[in-house]
């Protein structure tokens, strides 16, 4: 496996509270479709809401949100959008429903056990002799 290979591999967690109503949820790798819907999956039961009303994508670049061409729209930060990158701190706006975003990254298995390799070669280096001054 090739260096780049390596690094590459970060798992990312999309992580979603509803304020000031109660309400966490958790996507993984696959994203996921926000909305009213049964079959949603989160699903947050306001009329302001469209049955599918986004979907998310976890991308090389990051999780994206994408609007399904929603009566009541999207906006991230106050702002409407109908595709945003999503960082930590953003706020996300569904119909009348705020969500807090927190995006959560930690090193996939390869890339601790490469640096985990990478430790335990250093130290089986002989180290360097200092004069004393």
């Amino acid at each position: 496996m090739s260096d780049c290979e390596t690094t590459a591999r970060v798992r990312r967690q999309l992580l979603l509270a509803r304020v000031p109503q109660t309400g966490y949820w958790r996507l993984e790798e696959g994203g996921g479709i926000l909305g009213r819907g049964d079959d949603a999956d989160i699903q947050i039961d306001d009329s302001s809401v469209s049955r599918y009303h986004c979907r998310f994508a976890d991308t090389p670049h990051g999780w994206l949100v994408e609007d399904l061409a929603t009566t009541n729209g999207t906006r991230v930060n106050g702002v409407p959008v109908l595709r945003a990158y999503l960082t930590s701190g953003d706020w996300l706006e569904v119909g009348a429903a705020r969500l807090r975003v927190n995006v959560v990254e930690e090193p996939g298995r390869t890339l601790v056990e490469a640096l985990t390799a990478l430790w335990q070669t250093r130290q089986s280096l002989p180290m360097p002799h200092r004069r004393a001054a």
